[in-house]
């Protein structure tokens, strides 16, 4: 087909769709080859010369009028002269359009790219392009316009040639289809890629007001303005899958989802979840299959297979178990569903560039068993050091978990069971900076990072970052159909639903795009952190050496120093667990509580912003006093 010809003309010949002034010149080409009467042609001619006359002498008016006026004037007098310009000016326009005659075009094909020759006669230069009869809906930024098929037609006299363009030809003439097979809709490429952008650049822009703005701008051009957006959302999420699958994947030979910073050492990786991306019960259930499947947020049925193999050795416990005396809801080692939401939301991984490597999908609360999960991959990438904003809890059941199920495996050598204590064993725990100041004084100094070597600036909370953005696509995903490409038993409905992935899909090329930012930015980042680092390294060296001497203290005292205090943190926190200690213990606990209540009031002064929050506080104050009391 005439597909094979275009490909050498394609860039030898300017863009087809990029602006409606090629569908004018087009409509213009095309009364030349239907023939356009002589009278109507020089009718247009002088309408089009009394306008250029109009605006001629307006101009010439303008620079007469603009001689008397100084050249040193302010920006007042300037914009008062703009607008006694515009007034004495705006009634051109307004006789130009009712003047201005329409002529009656018949038949305009959709602009595309001719070959180069002729396939019959391999003629050069005699191809042109006419209207067939078929018609085809063409959708740009300028909205829509009704067109016909294009034929391609040879105009020399010994050649008859003419061809209708296929599907594969508008497609190469950077058209997309609605649908590739005898298709009425086609969307320009600069249509899809600016929409692309859009909604990832303006999070949380609304598909259905950008139809109803493009039928707003072909309103105004007295053309028709219904566009179907079934067909424009399927383009859309096909040109997704485009630009990440082909470009990104095939010719660029990019990973989306790794770290080129962290390269082949990584060092530290955070986990935290979202609730800002939940998917509502009531959405509805598409029937679209997934297109880019499992390249960001893991396969369901993988994350299920792990957290039965957990299953089978640890009963889940349904109980709360905060850190001391915080009032924060965090995981816990099992959840119930949600009223209202199919989903919950999402928990993420992502390393210390902010660069998102997984995410799993949540039926239920923040549980440790979905963090176990991500624990596990990130040790299989190489990550050496895990960031989780309760540490000091998951560590202790990520323990229970292994050593379970390394006996449970001892007992039952046939038991194909995976002994996961290299994840405690092998990477070193990370209880995020900010996050540590609302646990117990024990746990601040016995699980936050600034003691572990090599984390430099790390400060655990990248995770929170990467929240801050995705959040704003919850208003989108939450009535979109759910993650999941398989036939599915809805267990409160209690009835088998085809799932489509489009919320997924959504979410998928959304983190994808951020990491594409931040590959983008990556250079100027790295380097902006290394002058950081060099500033605050010998800020805080001149810091410790004031503190030293002020204490009276060298730096070889320091190890000393740290042991102790771990060791007293330590004690404390077996208090906790094991009862009461004995009576040097209490000296230190009421100093820890006086301090945690200090705390705790200062949060209550910056975040409590609502009565029930304050009450919520105050309470928790009042019980770490009966317990300093008593």
């Amino acid at each position: 087909m005439l597909h094979e010809q275009m490909k050498g003309s394609q860039h030898a010949q300017e863009e087809p769709h990029a602006d409606s002034d090629l569908l004018v010149k087009s409509f213009d080409t095309c009364q030349k080859k239907n023939g356009v009467s002589s009278g109507l042609r020089e009718e247009i001619n002088m309408i089009s010369n009394h306008a250029s006359d109009l605006l001629s002498s307006a101009l010439e008016e303008e620079t007469r009028s603009s001689e008397n006026i100084p050249v040193n004037h302010n920006w007042k007098e300037r914009m008062k002269n703009v607008h006694q310009a515009w007034n004495r000016n705006r009634q051109i326009f307004w006789d130009s359009r009712l003047e201005r005659e329409c002529p009656d075009f018949n038949v305009v094909p959709v602009p595309c790219y001719l070959p180069l020759s002729c396939p019959k006669c391999s003629m050069t230069g005699t191809l042109n392009l006419q209207g067939g009869e078929k018609e085809k809906i063409v959708i740009t930024k300028d909205g829509r316009f009704d067109l016909n098929a294009t034929i391609v037609c040879c105009s020399s006299d010994s050649c008859s040639y003419r061809a209708e363009l296929t599907e594969k030809d508008y497609i190469q003439s950077n058209w997309w289809p609605g649908i590739p097979s005898c298709s009425t809709y086609l969307f320009s490429e600069d249509l899809l890629q600016f929409w692309f952008h859009l909604k990832h650049q303006n999070l949380g822009s609304s598909e259905r007001k950008f139809i109803e703005t493009l039928n707003r701008i072909s309103k105004a051009s007295d053309r028709v303005d219904i566009i179907n957006r079934t067909l424009f959302n399927k383009a859309s999420r096909e040109y997704d899958y485009f630009v990440y699958s082909f470009f990104d994947t095939d010719i660029r030979q990019q990973n989306k989802t790794r770290c080129p910073a962290c390269g082949d050492n990584p060092s530290a990786a955070c986990v935290d979840g979202n609730f800002r991306l939940p998917r509502l019960e009531s959405a509805s259930k598409g029937y679209d299959e997934s297109l880019l499947k499992n390249a960001v947020i893991a396969k369901d049925e993988q994350v299920n297979s792990h957290i039965k193999q957990i299953d089978e050795d640890i009963v889940p416990e349904r109980q709360k178990n905060p850190c001391g005396g915080n009032v924060f809801k965090a995981a816990k080692d099992s959840s119930t569903n949600k009223k209202h939401l199919d989903e919950t939301g999402l928990i993420m991984a992502c390393c210390r560039h902010l660069i998102i490597l997984q995410a799993v999908n949540m039926f239920v609360g923040e549980t440790y068993r979905h963090v176990h999960y991500l624990h596990n991959f990130l040790y299989n990438l190489g990550y050496k050091i895990f960031c989780y904003d309760i540490v000091c809890l998951y560590w202790k059941w990520a323990k229970k978990v292994g050593a379970k199920m390394f006996e449970n495996r001892k007992r039952d050598p046939k038991k194909n069971a995976i002994d996961f204590r290299f994840l405690t064993e092998k990477m070193t725990p990370f209880l995020a900076r900010f996050h540590a100041i609302a646990h117990v004084w024990h746990c601040y100094i016995l699980w936050v990072g600034h003691w572990i070597d090599g984390v430099g600036a790390t400060v655990g909370e990248e995770q929170e970052q990467v929240n801050a953005s995705m959040s704003l696509y919850g208003n989108r995903t939450k009535h979109m159909t759910p993650g999941s490409n398989k036939l599915q038993f809805h267990q409160k409905k209690k009835k088998e639903i085809f799932f489509s992935l489009d919320g997924n899909d959504t979410l998928s090329a959304g983190m994808m795009y951020l990491n594409s930012e931040r590959f983008d930015r990556m250079p100027k980042f790295l380097a902006s952190r290394l002058v950081k680092s060099r500033i605050l390294a010998e800020a805080f060296s001149m810091e410790l050496k004031d503190l030293l001497e002020t204490f009276k203290l060298s730096e070889t005292d320091l190890p000393g120093i740290k042991d102790r205090l771990k060791k007293k943190a330590a004690s404390s926190a077996r208090k906790n667990d094991d009862g009461p200690g004995p009576p040097c213990y209490i000296m230190n606990d009421l100093e820890a509580q006086y301090s945690e209540m200090q705390i705790l009031k200062k949060r209550r002064e910056k975040t409590a912003t609502t009565a029930k929050e304050r009450s919520k506080m105050n309470r928790v104050i009042g019980a770490t006093k009966k317990k300093a009391i008593s």
